[in-house]
Parts: structure tokens; C-alpha cells; sequence
């Protein structure tokens, strides 16, 4: 085989290398892709779940602040929630954030209504496996019996009673104690603990599968990225074995050039190697211009060879790199595929890095927050998981209290903090105050001296960036996270930070909606033994 055919056949191999390669990297994308819908689909199916037990509290309050009031408004309001709920009623758009609660005056819409759509139907399109839509089920059940008491109630507040066929026309007198009573006594309650704890299971088995797809997923990334690094050292094996072969043919070339000039010298040549001269040259004259021929085609080789073994070492590295050496003729080919193959293979590397490293991070994160813990707890965790995995060296966890008349932002945990710490802040008041309000991270990256010291036992150093970013479910701002640095965030970092806070949100509106469920349950045991006594 020639030199040139060998050549050509390692420009072929480089080049179906780079595509196998591409072909890598486009499945790896693929896969970030589906893993990307995991996760919304995920954070959907937390609000949709949501849904059912918000649907439950608002009928709860309107039909409490009908029989309290007798305003006609709230009853109809009560009626448009459950028929948004069984997809009798368009559902306005983005129901999932706050709505009714903005509903001063009835038929005064806070935003214009959408799709006409069930709510069971949109748990089924979300994916829901059988096991998760038995417990919703079972909830939307119990909150139908829940139904049936209120609608006693407020037919009492009428003074019209159930006539023994379910339906309500049986007239009598206005019974207001009645209504008030059953809207508040410890069935209701009992009746409403029923209704939370299907959803709390389904939370549990919605977490539990959700991170099983996660998992599987980022480790199809990881067995992607173990082939690209295996195809790499592949490329790099099948260039030092073509460049040793091209090379010992090289050398056998140059070694009978080399006979043959020895032999021409002592007037003796071989009917051998005559045969061979003749094919590598048509005089003596040409001799010279031959051996320098195959010397500088060896010599170009061996470029070839150093530079292929710089390159897998760099890409190795994940760095690209420019051959620096002169190439000419058809090595010059050669040299845009290697300079080409380092700068793709890198950018994958570089890529594949980044993004193994954000998953790692939400994975582990998510892993800090699963199970079945109180707001302190959770808070505890992910400020000591965040601020080491960014490098920062500082990190405070704010929690927002709404009690509805006032907004108060207040210290749960922090990192490696000594000093002391400003434990409430209100809406707009310092930096944490001002993230809230915005719902907007604050970067700052000239901080003042006075503001905060790092410390160690080495001494103590002013950090270089401070960064407040808040979390929110819902559009409701849930807390803040506050961090400082002796370097520079990277873009990394803070679209590390960005992406895990609506899973934050998420965690610390599931622990919330626990200590509720937790309190409730409470009460329930409370009445009960108060009953007994």
C-alpha cells in the first residue's frame, strides 16, 4: 500500500472519529433534552397536586365566609371553583398562582380564562402513574364529601334543607348556628385531614419516581460520556499505530535508496535492487531529489505524529490547541482535521463538564431535601450543600412569613458565619428585603468594608461578591438565599444557583404544607381527647 493511500486512510479514520463523535454529542444532547422535560414534568405535576388541595382550601373559605356573611358572591364563587375543578368552567389562565384571593368584587376576573379543561384530565396528560392518580383520586373523592357538608351549610344560611333526594328545595327556617357549626367542628376537621393525607402520599411517591427518572437519566449521560472518552483513546491508538507503520514503510524506502547509493558507488548493483531502483527513479541524476523526497515526507509524518499525540493529550484535558508546525501538500488536510477535531472535541469535553456538574448538583440537592422534614431542618440542609458546592464561603438562609397583614423575612440557618446576624428584615428593607420585593437576585460586587468579614483561623478577608437570590412556588416568594465569596461567581455558578431555586421553592412550600397537615392532624387528636374527657 502506498504512502499516500495510508494518508488518505488516516485523514478517513480522523474524519468518521469526529462524526462518531458528533454522533455522541448529539445524543447526549438528546438526553439533556428528555432529562430537561423530566424535570418540568416533575415541578408541573408538584402544582397540579397542588391544585386540588388549594381547590379544597378555597372552597373551605368561601363557603366559611358565605355562612358567616350571607354575601351571595362568595357562594357563587364557591360554585365557579368547583366547576373549574370538574372542567364544567374555563380555567383561567395560570390558575396555578394566586387567583382567587384577588377576587374583590364577583365577575371581576384578576386574569382572563383559558381552556376549558378537568383537572383530572390534566393529571392524566402530566403523566401521572397509576399509584400516584389513586391518591389524588381518593383526595378529590374525599373532597367531594367535604362538598356535601358545605353545601348543607350554605343551603342552611337559605333556610333550604335536603327534601331526602339530594336535592335542596325542602323550605324551613334559616338555621345560621347549624351552618357555623358543621363548618367548624371536629368532622369538618376530620373530613379535611382526609383530603390532605392521600395528597401528602401522593407527594411521596411523586418525589420517589421523579428522582428515579432523574438518576436514570443523568446516568445515560454519564455512560454517553464514558463512550465519547473511550472513542477518543481509540482515535488516538489508531494514529500512533498508522504513524508507525506509515513511518517503518518510510524507513524501508529510505533504506534501499540507501543500498542502491552504496552499491552505485562501488559500481555493483543487484538485479534486486535494480528492479527497485527502477521504480523509485528513472536516473542518478534524480537520486538526490528522491532521498530528499521520502526524507521530508518521514520528516512531515513525524509532525504528523507529535502533533496527534499533543492534541489527544490537550483534548484529554479538555483544551483545544493550533498545530504550530508548517504543514504543506496534502498534510495540510491533516493539520485542519486535527485543529478542527481538538476544537469540537474540547468545546464536547468543556460542554459535557459543565453540565455533569449542574446535574450532580441538583441531584445531590434534591436527595438534601426529599423526605419528610420541617422548615428549619430543610433550611439547614441546603444552605450547607449550596455554599461549599459554589465555593462560597458564606451562606444565610432567610425564610419569608406572610401572616397576611405584614411580610416578615426571618433568619433560619447559616454557613461559616460567626458574626452577628440581622434575623428579620422587611419587605424592601437591605438587601434581602429588596430581593424580595423585586423577586430578583441581587449581585454585588463592590462591597462595602463594613459589610461583612470572612473568617478562618489564617485571619480574616473582605469578600469579593455578595449575591441575594430568592426563591418562590408559585410566584410567591417562599426565602432568600444570601451568599458570599472570595472570588468571582463564574456564569456557571449562578446558572447552577438560578436552576436549583425553583426546586427550593418547591421543597420549602412541601415542608410548609407538612407542618400544616402535621398542626391539623394535631388539633384533630386534640379534639378528639377533649371530647373523651
Amino acid at each position: 500500500m502506498s504512502i499516500k493511500k495510508l494518508l488518505i486512510m488516516s485523514y478517513f479514520l480522523i474524519i468518521m472519529g469526529i462524526l462518531i463523535l458528533g454522533g455522541l454529542n448529539i445524543l447526549m444532547k438528546k438526553n439533556e433534552n428528555i432529562l430537561l422535560k423530566k424535570q418540568e414534568q416533575r415541578y408541573q405535576s408538584y402544582l397540579l397536586a397542588d391544585q386540588l388541595r388549594q381547590s379544597s382550601d378555597d372552597l373551605t373559605r368561601m363557603a366559611r365566609t358565605y355562612v358567616i356573611t350571607g354575601d351571595s358572591q362568595y357562594e357563587k364563587m364557591y360554585w365557579d371553583i368547583l366547576a373549574i375543578r370538574n372542567g364544567e368552567k374555563a380555567r383561567p389562565q395560570h390558575y396555578n398562582r394566586i387567583y382567587w384571593d384577588f377576587m374583590l368584587i364577583y365577575g371581576d376576573k384578576p386574569r382572563p380564562d383559558g381552556q376549558i379543561k378537568a383537572l383530572k384530565k390534566l393529571m392524566r396528560e402530566t403523566g401521572f402513574n397509576d399509584d400516584e392518580f389513586a391518591q389524588l383520586h381518593k383526595a378529590q373523592e374525599n373532597s367531594d364529601h367535604l362538598v356535601t357538608t358545605e353545601i348543607i351549610a350554605m343551603n342552611a344560611v337559605k333556610g333550604l334543607y335536603d327534601d331526602g333526594t339530594g336535592h335542596y328545595v325542602k323550605k324551613g327556617k334559616p338555621n345560621l348556628e347549624m351552618a357555623r357549626r358543621i363548618m367548624h367542628d371536629v368532622h369538618y376537621h376530620k373530613d379535611k385531614a382526609d383530603i390532605m393525607a392521600p395528597i401528602d402520599q401522593f407527594f411521596q411517591l411523586l418525589d420517589k419516581r421523579t428522582q428515579d427518572e432523574v438518576k436514570e437519566y443523568i446516568q445515560k449521560t454519564e455512560r454517553l460520556l464514558l463512550i465519547t472518552q473511550i472513542m477518543v483513546i481509540i482515535l488516538i491508538i489508531i494514529s500512533v499505530i498508522l504513524g508507525i507503520f506509515v513511518t517503518t514503510q518510510i524507513l524501508k524506502a529510505v533504506n534501499i535508496v540507501n543500498q542502491i547509493a552504496n552499491q552505485m558507488v562501488a559500481g555493483q548493483i543487484s538485479a534486486t535492487l535494480d528492479n527497485q531502483a527502477e521504480h523509485l527513479f528513472t536516473s542518478v541524476d534524480e537520486m538526490g531529489q528522491i532521498e530528499q523526497s521520502i526524507y521530508a515526507i518521514a520528516k512531515s509524518f513525524k509532525t504528523v505524529i507529535d502533533d496527534i499525540v499533543q492534541v489527544s493529550q490537550k483534548i484529554a484535558q479538555g483544551e483545544s490547541i493550533t498545530t504550530q508546525a508548517e504543514y504543506k501538500g496534502e498534510f495540510i488536510q491533516i493539520k485542519n482535521s486535527l485543529e478542527t477535531a481538538s476544537t469540537k472535541l474540547a468545546e464536547i469535553t468543556k460542554n459535557n463538564v459543565i453540565q455533569d456538574w449542574i446535574k450532580t448538583g441538583k441531584t445531590q440537592l434534591n436527595e438534601q431535601m426529599s423526605g419528610v422534614q420541617d422548615v428549619i431542618t430543610l433550611a439547614k440542609k441546603i444552605i450547607n450543600f449550596i455554599t461549599p458546592y459554589v465555593k462560597a464561603q458564606i451562606g444565610v438562609f432567610y425564610y419569608v412569613e406572610d401572616n397576611k397583614e405584614n411580610i416578615n423575612i426571618k433568619f433560619l440557618s447559616s454557613y461559616a458565619y460567626s458574626q452577628s446576624i440581622a434575623t428579620d428584615f422587611k419587605l424592601g428593607e437591605g438587601l434581602i428585603g429588596q430581593a424580595v420585593l423585586e423577586k430578583q437576585k441581587i449581585l454585588v460586587t463592590d462591597v462595602p468594608k463594613d459589610y461583612i468579614q470572612i473568617q478562618s483561623s489564617l485571619g480574616k478577608s473582605l469578600p469579593k461578591n455578595i449575591l441575594v437570590i430568592p426563591f418562590s412556588f408559585e410566584n410567591v416568594v417562599k426565602g432568600v438565599i444570601e451568599l458570599a465569596t472570595v472570588h468571582k461567581l463564574t456564569t456557571v455558578q449562578q446558572d447552577f444557583l438560578e436552576q436549583v431555586m425553583p426546586h427550593i421553592g418547591i421543597a420549602v412550600n412541601t415542608a410548609e404544607y407538612r407542618s400544616q397537615m402535621q398542626a391539623l392532624l394535631q388539633q384533630k387528636q386534640n379534639s378528639k381527647t377533649h371530647i373523651k374527657t
